[in-house]
């Protein structure tokens, strides 16, 4: 059960980093349950780019689909069933993220669950190619060596219809996972009024010599972007018959953006 259960993560991990946001919620409810240890703050190293050998060097954070200004606050409804071996785990909760300090070519996002002291903190940082890091709650990505660093979002004139970035590649295991803006749009969003967003296909290649995926009834997943907001919603739902099944549902409920 716990090897299947981290085989099973780490795949659907790539195939979409948020899903790591559910699996480490699971897995601190449980040390929750065994332990008395009550740390109020859980600082996550990013991941930054290795080298500046291709001039991706830093620069000042600006991009027209995310906020960095300090004290902007997203709030996720997540949803989100994780089936392995017949044992079905849910989710149903929301989570905070708030950018607590913001200078330059950084910006720290403290994220905090529904109903939970444990605080997660995790830093992007804005490169001439665009925005590295991940700005959801989750400690295990640090755990996962990548080949490059996670490129949230590109640089701004890729961010038109059709544009495409890479967001990771594990070379080792012929794995990447790559974006596609697959639609422009406005649209109605909470009590912000019509905003442009950005519609972004990601898509999982894989090279079968390394994986026997055969089963794996979903290799892509679509995710919205508002402009001067961030992440809007992702839905994503995996099927992997020998492994067990994924559905994520993230969407946003509300938006405060910083003074």
């Amino acid at each position: 059960m716990r090897k299947n259960f981290l085989n099973l993560v780490i795949l659907v991990s790539i195939a979409g980093i948020i899903i790591i946001t559910a699996r480490d919620y699971f897995l601190a409810k449980k040390l929750k349950n065994i332990t008395e240890n009550k740390n109020t703050s859980i600082i996550s190293q990013p991941i930054t780019p290795s080298s500046t050998k291709n001039n991706n060097s830093e620069v000042p954070c600006q991009n027209k689909f995310f906020n960095f200004k300090k004290g902007t606050v997203w709030r996720y409804k997540l949803i989100s069933q994780i089936e392995v071996n017949k044992e079905k785990q849910t989710i149903d909760t929301f989570f905070t993220n708030k950018i607590i300090e913001a200078s330059g070519s950084s910006i720290i996002i403290e994220s905090q669950f529904k109903g939970e002291e444990e605080k997660i903190v995790n830093a992007l940082i804005c490169k001439e190619k665009g925005v590295y890091g991940f700005p959801f709650p989750t400690q295990f990505i640090n755990f996962i060596k990548l080949n490059s660093p996670i490129l949230l979002l590109p640089s701004e004139e890729k961010l038109k219809k059709g544009g495409e970035w890479p967001t990771v590649s594990l070379a080792n295991f012929g794995i990447s996972l790559s974006n596609k803006i697959i639609n422009e749009a406005k649209q109605s969003l909470l009590n912000l009024g019509y905003i442009d967003t950005l519609t972004i296909q990601s898509q999982l290649k894989f090279n079968p010599s390394f994986f026997k995926l055969g089963d794996f009834k979903a290799r892509s997943f679509n995710y919205e972007l508002g402009k001067n907001i961030g992440f809007l919603n992702l839905n994503l739902d995996l099927n992997l018959e020998s492994l067990g099944k994924i559905k994520i549902v993230l969407k946003l409920v509300e938006f405060k953006a910083g003074p």
